[in-house]
Formats: C-alpha cells, structure tokens, sequence
C-alpha cells in the first residue's frame, strides 16, 4: 500500500533497517507500509545528519500508526541513546501509547534488562533506561517537558488539534539538541468540524510540502487517503484508503462504521476519518479559487416566475437539512409542458411540528405522487415522524442522489429544467455549492453555508422528471401560501 500523496528525500536507510531488525528481535513484524515509515523517518544524509528535520504522516484511524512510532522511539532510545517527548492532546492517547510501549519492552528480556525506571500515573509516562536514553509520554502543556533539558525527537499526536503557541512552547527543547526532529501524525482535518478547528498548524505543513517543497530543506509528507472520485460505499475504495486493510480493519467493521454514521454529518465524517477525505485550511483564501457551479447568468436563466402546479404531473416533495440541522428545507417539482420545475416552498427551522404541518398541508391541497427524502440526512426524522402519520415516504439512497445531481446538470444544458426563487433562496445556496466527484458520478457539497434549499429542489426535480405516475393536482391553484409563525433565523414558507 502505497500513500497517495508522498514528499520524500533520498537518503540512507541503514537506520531503518536496524529499527526494523531491533523490532523482530523485540517480536513485532511491521507491515510492509510501517516499514516504508520507519525507513523514512530514520533517512540520512551523506552527513549522517536527519534527511527530514520534520516529518509528516497522516492516515485514516485504526491503522497502526501508534506501533511505527513505538517502533521508533524504541530504536532511538536503545540503539541512538536519544531523549524523546510524546505529546497528544489527550491522556488516553498517550497512555495507550506508553502502554503499548511497555509491552514489548517486558515482553523481552534484553530490553528489560536496560530499563532503569518506569512510571505512569497524573498525566504523565516515562521510561529511563541505564544507557541514558528516555522517553516521555504526556499531554501537551507548557510543561510538557518537565525534566528534559533536550529532546531529540519531538512526537506530536492528533496533530490536527496542534496550536503554534504549543509548539512554541517546547521548541526550546529541541534547539538544545544537536540534530533535533519533529514528527507530527494525524488523521485528516476537515474545516468545518468543530474539533478541527486547530487544524490550521497541520494543513499549513501539509500545504507546504505539497505547493512549496524544497530540496534543501525537505519536509517529509506521507498522506494515505482514497482518491476523492471513488465511491465511499465501496470495499476497494477502503482498500486504497486504509494501509493495513484485511489486517487490522476490515469490510465487516468497515460496514459497521458505516451503518452507524448514517446522517449526512456522519457520511462526511466517515469520509474524513475512514478515508481519508479531508477538508483543509487554505493559506490562500477560498473566494480565490472558488467558482460557483452557476453563475448569475445561468441562474436567472434556470429561474421562471411560477410554478403551475395545477397544470403540473407527477408531483413530488423533498425534505432536506444541513448536516448540522440548523435548516431544513421542503421543495416540490413536476412536469409541464415538457419542462421540470421545481419549487421551494419551506426553508426554516428543522422544527418536526412545523415541517410535519407543511408537508402533511402540501399533501392535502396538491396530493404528491412521491413523498422522499435522503435516509441519511437529518431531515430523516420528518420522514419517521410522516410515517406515523400514515404519509409513505421514500427513501432517497446515495446513488439517488449523483444521479439527481447528474440530471440538474443536465437540465440545465438541455434548458429544460427550472426553477422558481422569488427570495433568491436557492441563488444563494450557489455561493457554496460545489460539486464532488464520486466513483466517476457528482453530488453536491457545500464549502460552507446551507445549501439543503438547492438538494430538496434539485431531488424533487429528478423524482418528478422520473416519474411515471401522472396525477393532476387536487385543486385548481397556480399559489399557493399560508404564513407560518416566524421564531427567528431564516424561514419563509410559499406553498
């Protein structure tokens, strides 16, 4: 398995190689991807000096990163005598790396018989050994070094939640050193979790070896991670995703992750944490190299004034909502006159009693041939809540949606697909639309604001250019409107 992103320098591996025998002897058989981190880390120049000062390694969880490291501290505290500091931003992480640390070390007798103390207990592991060599495990504060007047090897884990003041805050520890090195592991940072909110420190680095390599000074980059065209849904797409796939993780804990991320925000989390998807802070700033799938030309060509719905067919209604539920949208579509047009009729809270109403009043006064909505979104608790009360409700799967997202396009080249947006609700969702590419297919995604305004209208869309069943609208109406009682935030209903 090889990463798909790599920055490495040439260099000696004769280091790696020792690691990798001392690791036999010490019993752990490192996989061929461990081995290729391990041989990295520990390159040489022809000084004998570090090829990488800094070194980089981003992969999907629960894939082994924490033995490579374990590894490598091991060799440099035995073999190269060297001080070594752990951080993470939790205790947890850091014991389970001592722990895992210490295993292997009263696993053998020659590596035992070196230690000459051991302690773990308030936040803090370590190991000395009679040679000099030393290892520290902690959380990240400023005294995080407590104890050391050098560090060789700096490890910073869950980098993504890495800050420049804690870095500062134990740089002079490696300044002391004669030939320090950084290494920084992580998952993928995506911008717009709240947890991730740090992640600027890890894709400024990533950025750099990426765009700005130098020869000179080279920052090792090794970023495993499925290419983004590839269907998530797929076991060949964990395959290229995850190193130690078959090994460590595999397709029945894959599905069983999957399963239980079953909302939008969950599909995107999978994407981030199983995958490898990531959405990183750009040093440049977005508005520079965003470009609106459409733009205001094409949008006012794809907008009509109003929506016939009682000379419409084949009626249906979608409920959508931002994966953080903070809007929820209710759109209706049919056929006239060879066209599709869509209509959004609620945009507003994700409030049960007030999007139940609405649909539940849509269907009283127009009679929907399809009522549908994304399983996995969070407005999929309208569809439970419309299901108790008798309303059948469709479930829109994920191949549903390229495919809607496909026929949006398509509509609008054919100029036969519009749309109406007195409010320029669905003409400001375009400020954030943008569409990925999945397995050789489109969705949408937003860079982030809400755009669930354009999917409910873009799926009711495709439900009625689809459908089959042709029934006339229960009343004779060309608007239709009723008020709802607005609670604040965005909200505006015209059905």
């Amino acid at each position: 398995q090889s990463p798909l992103i790599l920055r490495e320098a040439p260099g000696d591996h004769e280091h790696g190689r020792k690691n990798v025998e001392l690791a036999r002897r010490a019993g752990k058989k490192p996989m061929p991807w461990q081995v290729s981190e391990i041989n990295a880390i520990n390159a040489t120049g022809d000084d004998g000096r570090w090829v990488h000062s800094d070194a980089v390694l981003i992969c999907p969880r629960q894939n082994g990163k924490s033995l490579v490291v374990a590894l490598v501290v091991l060799y440099r505290i035995y073999i190269l005598h060297q001080k070594v500091l752990f951080t993470a931003q939790q205790w947890t992480t850091a014991k389970e790396l001592w722990d895992e640390t210490w295993k292997i070390i009263r696993s053998r007798r020659f590596l035992s018989k070196e230690l000459e103390s051991k302690s773990c207990s308030q936040g803090r592991g370590t190991f000395k050994l009679k040679g000099g060599g030393e290892v520290v495990f902690t959380t990240r504060s400023p005294d995080a070094g407590r104890g050391l007047t050098k560090v060789d090897l700096m490890v910073f884990d869950e980098a993504y939640n890495l800050t420049d003041p804690e870095i500062a805050a134990l740089a002079f520890l490696s300044q002391a050193a004669e030939d320090p090195q950084v290494f920084y592991m992580s998952s993928s940072v995506h911008r717009e979790f709240r947890q991730h909110q740090n992640g600027q420190v890890l894709s400024a680095m990533r950025h750099q070896a990426i765009e700005a390599w130098d020869a000179d000074e080279p920052l090792y980059l090794s970023e495993y991670a499925a290419p983004e065209d590839l269907d998530p849904e797929l076991e060949s797409t964990w395959q290229q995703a995850n190193p130690s796939y078959g090994v460590i993780s595999n397709a029945k804990k894959m599905r069983n992750i999957m399963r239980r991320m079953n909302t939008e925000a969950g599909r995107i989390n999978f994407g981030v944490e199983a995958l490898g998807w990531g959405l990183w802070f750009d040093e440049d700033a977005r508005d520079d190299d965003f470009t609106p799938v459409l733009d205001d030309e094409q949008i006012a060509a794809m907008t009509v004034e109003s929506a016939p719905l009682s000379k419409m067919t084949g009626l249906a209604v979608v409920v959508d909502a931002s994966p953080d539920r903070s809007v929820c949208a209710v759109s209706i579509a049919g056929r006239h006159d060879g066209h599709v047009i869509g209509h959004l009729g609620y945009l507003g809270d994700l409030s049960t009693a007030d999007v139940v109403a609405v649909v539940m009043e849509v269907c009283e006064r127009v009679d929907p041939a399809q009522i549908l909505i994304d399983s996995k979104s969070p407005a999929w608790t309208i569809g439970e809540a419309l299901d108790r009360e008798g309303i059948e409700v469709t479930k829109l799967t994920f191949p549903d949606i390229k495919h809607a997202t496909a026929a949006f396009l398509q509509g609008r080249d054919d100029g036969t697909w519009f749309f109406t947006d007195p409010r320029h609700r669905i003409a400001d969702a375009f400020a954030y639309a943008q569409t990925k590419e999945t397995g050789g297919e489109v969705r949408w995604t937003s860079t982030g604001g809400a755009i669930c305004q354009l999917t409910a209208t873009n799926y009711a869309m495709w439900a009625a250019a689809g459908s089959e069943e042709i029934r006339p609208a229960a009343r004779a109406s060309t608007a239709l409107a009723r008020p709802v009682k607005n609670r604040g935030g965005v909200r505006s209903m015209n059905f």
